[in-house]
């Protein structure tokens, strides 16, 4: 029988709130890494949704009720923080850039949508990921951040994985594939390559408006307030409008938007917090989190290619956090270096005045 006095419960009690702490300092302080973490699984969420609702209705109409519904999310959200603010004088800089990112973003959109309309939604999001080594180049270009070799590195780790996993035709070309349908795969490989060069860009511009102090809530409410500006017109100038008649798709069609509103405010919030760099090779889970979805929910099967090239993005993204975890340190070290400095400095004062006289004492006096 293992008897526990009060000082060992106070032992162990101390320990756990010890860790815990440490813990949740550990998060706090990589919590830009953990905003994109929950952004590439609610991406994939969103994915499945819209490939859902492709089948019956037109990416036009599904890029537009998406952008509505997202637009909606973010009044409330931006109303409560009290972040609205649309006629500062301090925004008349920015409105240009703000309206810029905002049309960029909603290009995006609109691409991915349509690329998954004309191919799988792994293969889609597969090329869609290719955009860190784009936003490393335009950070580098735009922003004048450090692009070192090690960032490169990693980022043609993650390229390479998505080659891998998206089984371009140059690689695993069947027997059965038509020429229809390489057609088909061949425009959605273009829509998603453009789409990630967009977002790049999107993403590098938020970077460069957080760095301005301007909120997320503010560049969401523009992307949403943009985005359905643009597309509500479009469809009714296509007339495409329709109302799905499977009430599975109405709800898939409002949880899209919804889904939408949550990744644009999450990584929107990520890269205030870390680098454009960083953000957009963790991003590249999300294809991780697709196939697993596609999988779960479609049946659709994951080959060789698939495993090798979720295994190199998954590496990809732990070297990412580990560099973080060394910049973070080389940030640290010369903060450090003073309090060392500064508690020597003391030490040889109090020698000094535990060694000195009472006269040498009066002289030390201030």
């Amino acid at each position: 029988m293992l008897l526990t006095t009060p000082s060992t419960v106070t032992f162990v009690e101390m320990a756990w709130g010890t860790s815990l702490a440490n813990f949740g300092q550990t998060c706090y302080a990589r919590r830009g890494l953990i905003f994109v973490f929950m952004s590439a699984f609610l991406a994939g969420l969103m994915d499945l949704c819209m490939k859902v609702v492709l089948q019956r209705l037109h990416p036009i109409e599904v890029t537009a009720v998406r952008c509505t519904v997202m637009f909606l999310c973010i009044i409330p959200d931006t109303v409560y923080n009290s972040e609205l603010r649309c006629f500062a004088s301090e925004l008349r800089k920015e409105y240009r850039l703000i309206v810029i990112r905002s049309l960029f973003a909603t290009a995006g959109s609109s691409l991915i949508i349509c690329a998954l309309n004309y191919t799988d939604i792994g293969d889609a999001v597969s090329v869609y990921q290719t955009m860190p080594v784009f936003a490393g180049i335009l950070s580098t270009l735009i922003l004048r951040e450090k692009y070192t070799v090690v960032q490169f590195g990693l980022s043609i780790l993650s390229f390479t994985g998505v080659i891998l996993v998206s089984r371009p035709p140059l690689i695993h070309f069947p027997k059965d594939y038509g020429i229809s349908q390489s057609v088909r795969h061949l425009y959605g490989t273009i829509l998603a390559l453009s789409c990630a060069i967009v977002t790049a860009t999107s993403f590098v511009m938020s970077r460069k408006l957080s760095s301005r102090n301007i909120s997320a809530n503010t560049i969401l409410f523009y992307f949403g307030f943009v985005s359905t500006v643009t597309t509500i017109p479009l469809v009714s100038i296509c007339r495409e409008w329709k109302v799905p008649e499977c009430g599975s798709d109405r709800m898939a069609l409002i949880m899209s938007g919804i889904l939408n509103f949550l990744v644009q405010k999450t990584l929107v919030a990520a890269l205030e917090l870390e680098k454009a760099v960083y953000v957009t090779v963790m991003f590249t889970l999300n294809i991780v989190f697709v196939f697993l979805i596609q999988f779960l929910f479609l049946g659709v099967p994951f080959d060789l290619f698939s495993v090798c090239g979720a295994v190199i993005i998954i590496l990809a993204s732990v070297g990412i956090m580990f560099e973080k975890n060394r910049e973070t340190t080389e940030e640290q070290s010369p903060s450090l270096q003073q309090q060392q400095q500064h508690q020597q400095q003391q030490q040889q004062q109090e020698e000094q005045w535990e060694m000195s006289s009472p006269y040498e004492r009066q002289k030390l006096l201030p």
